[in-house]
């Protein structure tokens, strides 16, 4: 095969969220939502020009991908986590909703709604699988030289490499990133401590799980399309599953990753992880490895091994880690069985 699978693609992430909210075609130009000192500020701060490593524009557009010969994606549907929010001094700057949205794409009024933790989440990913179902129909519509499509793994299973490299086509599978995109309210990271979800939190994140699935009661569904696997864990405290530091040292001072951090796997994350593994009927959501620390990666394994072996050991459960980083120290497996202190804890 010559062409290229992405596994982990944001096609929609900046266009979505942008105020002018653009196509899934063209590359969004942050430098279109700044004034000139705010330019000045990101082009040449050592903090952002160098420490954050932030692109400025969207690098997933379906232009680049194409021309890159990239012909299937699992595009990341993610609603923003209100640990990007909280505005911070960072570097000498008071980090104002202005410059975040020129350093990220995200417009203000959304960010407002996310730092007050009044977002539904899951409301927000399916607005931008709306999104994307609307940019698909639109681009097919016009006279470019390639076609879009929407797709589930099945779908190839009659295809050859030849076939896909000589289709004008990009496939499209669904992936969502991290299980607070799945309607968890998140926590209060001034208070340092982190809140079980209540019964009716847990109903609710069990309920979207369904309407993924297309399993919900008729009429509350938009989704005829289910994502192909999920990431349990992003950057952020998400209440239930424990994820690994995934930003650079110097970025500490803006964004606060300590809360849960290198934490196992919650018997609430445990039952969110069982919906979306059930097959009952036929529609599994797989799960993604990626930004889990080691202790709920391994909690994860435990489960497979336990509840899922026969299907583990004929392939229908894998596991997926569709990007990924060189390891912190606590990060792989054998430290934490050589450093739990008698606490259970790192």
């Amino acid at each position: 095969m010559n062409s290229i699978i992405d596994l982990h693609s944001h096609p929609t992430l900046k266009p979505y969220n942008n105020s002018a909210k653009k196509n899934i075609k063209d590359p969004v130009l942050h430098t279109e939502y700044c004034n000139s000192g705010e330019q000045f500020i990101i082009y040449n701060n050592p903090f952002f020009k160098v420490g954050a490593g932030v692109a400025k524009d969207s690098q997933a557009n379906m232009q680049k991908l194409f021309d890159g010969k990239v012909k299937i994606i699992c595009a990341s549907l993610f609603s923003y986590e209100r640990g990007f929010a909280d505005l911070r001094d960072v570097a000498g700057l008071v980090m104002s909703p202005n410059l975040i949205e020129c350093l990220t794409g995200i417009n203000q009024f959304k960010l407002s709604v996310i730092e007050r933790a009044a977002l539904d989440t899951f409301h927000d990913i399916s607005g931008e699988f709306q999104y994307l179902w609307d940019q698909v129909q639109w681009f097919n519509s016009q006279n470019f030289n390639y076609k879009i499509r929407l797709a589930q793994p099945g779908d190839f299973a009659n295809k050859s490499a030849a076939d896909i490299d000589s289709e004008n086509i990009i496939y499209i599978l669904l992936s969502v990133e991290g299980v607070q995109s799945l309607g968890i309210t998140p926590p209060d990271h001034s208070k340092r401590d982190v809140v079980p979800l209540s019964n009716d939190e847990l109903e609710f994140v069990l309920l979207n799980i369904d309407i993924m699935k297309a399993d919900s009661p008729a009429g509350m569904s938009k989704w005829n399309c289910r994502p192909f696997y999920i990431n349990l864990c992003h950057h952020f405290c998400n209440r239930v599953i424990g994820h690994a530091r995934s930003l650079l040292p110097m970025m500490k001072k803006a964004f606060y990753q300590e809360l849960n951090l290198d934490a196992g796997i919650s018997a609430q994350g445990k039952t969110i992880i069982r919906k979306l593994l059930d097959n009952s009927t036929g529609k599994r959501i797989y799960i993604d490895v990626k930004h889990m620390s080691a202790r709920s990666r391994k909690d994860y394994y435990a489960m497979l091994q336990a509840e899922y072996a026969t299907e583990f050991a004929q392939g229908k459960t894998p596991i997926i880690c569709s990007h990924t980083g060189i390891s912190y120290k606590y990060d792989t497996l054998t430290a934490i069985d050589a450093e739990v202190d008698d606490a259970g804890k790192l």
